[in-house]
């Protein structure tokens, strides 16, 4: 046996199945803490769900190998980091894919003023176009905010396309290219015009 195949249980006296549960427990805590953290970090607008849950997820892989290099042989962890990035970000499965697909994957920072600009031009029924992880394009109609991030139902192009109709509440006004088909940095000077959609709902 190697060194580096040896883990607490190989210690002479082994490790006691109390020291294990109670190993596991706080490795249980520290996870619950980071998920709360990100949900901060969500609420606060500092985040997207997307990049809160994909942070909590390297965190909790890295508390499992943690865990396994101590001998604490548990399945409850991994469900449990499972589940918490899952309640912060619906569509985690989707967006992982999309971020393995990126290559190479990356950070977009954020223009704040330009964001809250941006949404206080917006009224509900707005099409917007926007980019997504991977570097699809998709349009939703806009039907409000929450906290920083845009909400709408997908038009029914972006719907058909993605066989999705589900209402999504963390579109990031900085990944907003079009506003009614607009580009975002020419809405200052547009004339007004009609909807893409409006009268077809």
């Amino acid at each position: 046996m190697g060194y580096y195949d040896m883990d607490l249980r190989d210690v002479p006296g082994g490790l006691k199945p109390e020291m294990e549960q109670s190993i596991e427990a706080a490795l249980l805590a520290q996870v619950r803490e980071e998920a709360k953290t990100r949900n901060d970090a969500v609420a606060r607008g500092n985040e997207t769900p997307t990049l809160a849950a994909a942070l909590l997820d390297k965190f909790g892989w890295g508390i499992s190998k943690t865990a396994s290099a101590l001998g604490v042989r548990s399945t409850h962890l991994q469900r449990e980091v499972d589940r918490l990035v899952r309640e912060i970000d619906t569509n985690f499965d989707e967006h992982r894919k999309k971020r393995w697909a990126a290559q190479p994957a990356g950070i977009v920072f954020v223009d704040k003023e330009r964001n809250q600009g941006l949404t206080q031009k917006l009224t509900p029924g707005d099409v917007i176009t926007h980019k997504v992880c991977g570097g699809g394009i998709q349009e939703h109609v806009f039907t409000g905010t929450d906290g920083a991030w845009i909400c709408g139902y997908p038009t029914n192009d972006t719907a058909m396309i993605e066989r999705c109709r589900i209402h999504t509440n963390d579109i990031s006004p900085t990944n907003v290219t079009h506003v009614n088909r607009i580009a975002v940095e020419a809405l200052d000077y547009a004339a007004p015009r009609r909807r893409p959609y409006e009268g077809l709902e």
